[in-house]
């Protein structure tokens, strides 16, 4: 849907799910309760003083009411460090100068420049001009190792990686680490990701790889052996289900994710696009609480045939699309291409201007989960683009935790 010039209202993509926050119980049970989530002052305009060198571009602030240390600000949201006092000038290194009661950028869509060094240069990705046909994908040489290095890449991502992965929607660490056998902690170290991998990114591409390293086979121990189990084949489905398992998980999933201690309920289910309700159904001897979740064995996270479909509820008060249709939907796969990671409770949008009439179009997504989570570029286009094309007007959509307008 489309609006008068002077509002420029909002087409929005909202998640709007609250998720209990319980850690998984390493085996053998224990009942243990995570911390709770803290909701800090976020919004995208500041609610308090700022210094006049912060970057104009910042699209998103942190009202410092002193509750968080800057350290557990940037960790929280998965903020590098030289992208945060690039953007805040007024700090020092070490987060120094950072004062109660002053409003603080935590996102901007510009990135602190390489930190120069005596050896070499770092080439920076060379900026295309993307049409609704085609897309042209740009690959920096590394002068120092003569890798060609595909982007997008992670923020901090080790400069001597010689192998990469396109991570895709709903793909975890750990995924990651086992297809590429390496650990999980080589992910985590080579891509700087926080100890708990919630702030990977789908279609980004990550570090599998060093220059260097030796490629030596791993052996993963189980729990209840001394060697590495290997997976079994569920009757009747053909689907090889890997070892160990949650207790009672229902027999026709097809994708698997394995638990670490620092997951939960609320993580696991973000991470793979469904509802905690849907995943504990399919783990089902979980509580309604999420107790009883397992570190160090598999859980289900889709069955087979399950595709997630987005219901829509057309408008019946705002204007036609038109002519403008074409045009809306060339617009949410430019704006989608940005979406990426959102930290909890964060909005982003896009306004851009109707080519019929004098109208503006809007696109608006938040983050309502209780952790932070990544939008990715396919999930974005498929969600927004049901009310564009099934309504006349415009209208909401719902997809498991995704809410558009």
């Amino acid at each position: 849907m489309f609006y008068p010039q002077s509002g420029c209202w909002a087409l929005a993509a909202s998640l709007l799910l609250s998720f209990g926050s319980f850690h998984a119980l390493a085996s053998p049970l224990s009942a243990e309760q995570s911390a709770s989530v803290d909701f800090h002052l976020l919004s995208d305009e500041p609610q308090m003083p700022y210094d006049e060198n912060t970057i104009a571009e910042c699209t998103w602030w942190y009202d410092n009411d002193g509750s968080v240390t800057c350290t557990n600000l940037l960790r929280n949201w998965g903020v590098p460090v030289a992208d945060f006092l690039f953007w805040n000038p007024s700090l020092t290194a070490g987060c120094g100068n950072f004062l109660v009661g002053r409003s603080y950028c935590i996102e901007a869509p510009v990135s602190a420049p390489p930190a120069p060094t005596t050896t070499t240069a770092t080439t920076a990705p060379t900026t295309t001009t993307r049409t609704t046909s085609t897309t042209t994908t740009t690959r920096p040489t590394v002068p120092t190792n003569g890798i060609e290095t595909p982007v997008p890449t992670k923020p901090d991502m080790v400069t001597n990686c010689d192998r990469f992965h396109l991570v895709e929607a709903g793909e975890t660490c750990a995924d990651i680490a086992r297809d590429n056998g390496i650990t999980l902690q080589q992910i985590i170290t080579w891509n700087k990701l926080n100890s708990g991998c919630i702030d990977i990114w789908a279609e980004y591409w990550v570090c599998i790889h060093i220059v260097g390293l030796s490629t030596t086979t791993t052996t993963t121990t189980r729990p209840t052996t001394t060697t590495a189990t290997k997976p079994t084949t569920t009757t009747g489905n053909g689907i090889n289900t890997p070892l160990p398992t949650q207790p009672s998980m229902v027999p026709n999933c097809d994708k698997f994710y394995f638990v670490t201690s620092d997951d939960t309920c609320t993580t696991i289910a973000a991470r793979n696009g469904v509802t905690v309700s849907r995943f504990i159904s399919w783990n089902k001897s979980l509580t309604t609480a999420c107790t009883g979740l397992w570190a160090n064995a598999y859980v289900c996270v889709r069955t087979i045939g399950f595709k997630p479909t987005t219901q829509s509820t057309c408008s019946s008060s705002d204007k036609t699309w038109g002519d403008n249709k074409p045009k809306a939907l060339e617009y949410v796969q430019t704006w989608c291409r940005n979406s990426g990671s959102y930290a909890t409770g964060q909005t982003k949008t896009g306004c851009y201007n109707a080519p019929f009439g004098t109208n503006k179009i809007q696109f608006w997504a938040r983050n309502d989960f209780t952790v932070p989570n990544s939008l990715s570029v396919a999930l974005c286009n498929e969600i927004v683009k049901v009310p564009v094309n099934n309504c006349e007007r415009g209208g909401t959509g719902v997809q498991e935790g995704w809410w558009v307008r």
